[in-house]
């Protein structure tokens, strides 16, 4: 086994030893976990699909039973099994992002913890950067579409005959989509600020200079978001309740391991800071002793 190499310079030591952190290993642990529970939710559509279907057939006395034998005997197929394939490959579709995300955490934290290399190898950086760019995409569409549903909204809703009926229908549709708005903008918000701290980082280890001051939005954000995924179990069941308690408990370390680069960038910064502008050294002069007063007797 060959020795541990020093790494190259102190900024990348400093992303090192925030990548191989315990706390940054467990949240890769639970962001994998958590994939894996997602994944399995996935392939168990079609099980909660029978559910549902037993239980309205129990309320209809066996119509939908009839009515699914008919379409089977009409079409040759099973009208549930293909909803099922159908939901289960737009899940596994959907879950893209997050499996690439977690290769990159992965590859990040493994490239952090080799010790036989003085630099850092930042492909997982690369994947993290890539990834964010298409969340930020993803947003944008998001937004843009927003902005369209509103303008077709207002458009019918001025077109109408009726306006006291039409106005309510409007108010309606439109409310939601002007309250998703802020949720809208700090999403993007996150991403942009996701983004620039990747890119930050991959250059202070490719140039060796100053660790970057990341913005604590960024780890506010991560907390927000794992508050929403653990409210959000709430709302779901069997694997989803364990996928939003891992990734709400993984967003949240990666908050803490964000928190703890942070105060290792400033700690550099200072060190810095006195190297290149030292206090200056005040000369020590000895200082005479104090004279010696004579005891005065009667």
């Amino acid at each position: 086994v060959p020795p541990p190499v020093a790494p190259a310079n102190p900024v990348v030591a400093a992303v090192k030893k925030a990548g191989a952190s315990s706390v940054f290993q467990v949240a890769a642990v639970l962001f994998t976990v958590g994939l894996l529970a997602q994944v399995i939710s996935a392939f168990r559509v079609g099980s909660f699909l029978d559910r549902i279907f037993d239980f309205i057939n129990t309320l209809s006395d066996g119509e939908m039973t009839y009515e699914l034998s008919s379409f089977r005997h009409e079409f040759g197929f099973d009208l549930l099994d293909v909803i099922g394939s159908t939901l289960t490959g737009m899940m596994l579709f959907l879950l893209i992002p997050t499996i690439l995300l977690c290769v990159g955490v992965w590859l990040f934290h493994l490239a952090a913890k080799n010790n036989n290399e003085p630099l850092l190898r930042t492909t997982g950086l690369s994947i993290l950067n890539g990834v964010s760019i298409f969340q930020l995409i993803l947003k944008a569409l998001s937004a843009l579409g927003v902005l369209v549903s509103v303008v077709l909204i207002l458009i019918t809703g001025a077109a109408a005959r009726n306006g006291d009926a039409m106005a309510v229908a409007v108010g309606v549709a439109i409310v939601p989509l002007i309250l998703y708005v802020p949720v809208l903008a700090l999403s993007i918000a996150y991403y942009v600020s996701a983004i620039k701290a990747i890119g930050a980082v991959k250059r202070a280890v490719a140039t060796g200079q100053r660790l970057p001051q990341i913005s604590a939005f960024l780890p506010v954000m991560n907390i927000l978001y794992a508050i929403g995924s653990l409210v959000g179990v709430a709302f779901t069941g069997g694997w989803g309740v364990l996928a939003g308690l891992l990734n709400g408990t993984a967003m949240v370390l990666v908050s803490v391991a964000l928190f703890n680069f942070r105060q290792a960038a400033r700690q550099e910064q200072y060190a810095q800071q006195q190297a290149l502008y030292p206090a200056p050294q005040v000369p020590y002069a000895p200082q005479p002793a104090p004279p010696v007063e004579e005891e005065t007797t009667f």
